[in-house]
């Protein structure tokens, strides 16, 4: 956020006051953020005021600049809001605004298990996971079509270490690729809670991260279902998950893509492992 020097933002449930120095400051600091395509900095703008109307010094406007650059985070009215749906037991969002992951984590309540983030951007995950990893009564997080960065994959590392509340995390269809899961799996190890860890639908996950989920399935005894399905991990990283399946008595189902079955079942051991092997 090097373009918000003089604010002060709230950061893990630490509130730091912000102070407004100058009415016109935000909406110049508005067009520069625009400008260099940082969502997160333009959600925190116009969420203090700044005018997506307000035109630079070639009398252009926020919006403008926004829409020439094929940026959807403003329009006339303001900042663009998601869907937020809300069922007995989940929160269902989809390209929510900062703003939006404030507000709905207000209102839940403790039935509220289970939340699912839908085609969001990075800094929204950041946010959001801030948010909701402290709170003891979620149960689930599930992210789909959201790309993973390397400072949110240090956020959820830090808060699942040791997170005794959440059983469930799923992060499927292009959101993670082999940098992700290697460092998620170093600090699932010694994670108590966690049963299901779900991968599916991810492409740029290949057996350069195999080594690392065949560690996990030797060192921890928590999960219980491990999905692999539609990814891009190949014959020989396969193998080497089979190695650590065989010596794990915990995992009851693992998923893999339906072209490994043949070569899980040539393994002398296969029957040992037949009931626990899923082939999507």
């Amino acid at each position: 956020m090097s373009r918000l020097g003089i604010l002060e933002v709230a950061v893990d449930n630490k509130v730091i006051p912000i102070r407004r120095e100058d009415d016109d400051n935000f909406d110049i600091l508005l067009h520069e953020s625009v400008k260099a395509g940082d969502s997160f900095e333009v959600s925190i703008l116009l969420q203090l005021g700044a005018d997506p109307n307000s035109k630079d010094e070639r009398g252009k406007s926020a919006v403008e600049i926004a829409k020439e650059r094929g940026h959807r985070e403003i329009h006339s009215g303001g900042e663009e809001t998601g869907e937020v749906k809300w069922t007995s037991h989940e929160l269902i969002l989809t390209k929510p605004s900062a703003s939006q992951c404030q507000e709905v984590i207000s209102q839940l309540t403790n039935s509220h298990q289970d939340i699912y983030l839908n085609h969001s951007s990075p800094d929204i995950v950041y946010v959001l996971m801030s948010l909701v990893l402290d709170i003891r009564t979620i149960k689930g997080i599930n992210i789909q079509y959201t790309k993973i960065t390397k400072d949110v994959i240090l956020l959820l590392s830090h808060k699942i270490t040791n997170n005794t509340s959440l059983d469930t995390l799923s992060i499927s269809s292009d959101s993670i690729n082999d940098d992700g899961v290697i460092a998620l799996t170093q600090s699932l190890i010694n994670n108590r809670k966690i049963t299901y860890f779900y991968l599916s639908y991810n492409p740029n996950i290949t057996s350069t991260s195999a080594q690392s989920l065949a560690e996990l399935l030797l060192y921890n005894h928590a999960l219980s279902y491990l999905r692999l399905d539609s990814t891009n991990i190949d014959t020989d990283g396969v193998l080497v998950l089979m190695e650590s399946l065989r010596t794990n008595n915990t995992l009851w189902k693992l998923a893999l893509d339906k072209k490994h079955k043949q070569t899980c079942y040539s393994l002398p051991y296969y029957k040992t492992i037949e009931d626990r092997l899923v082939f999507e």
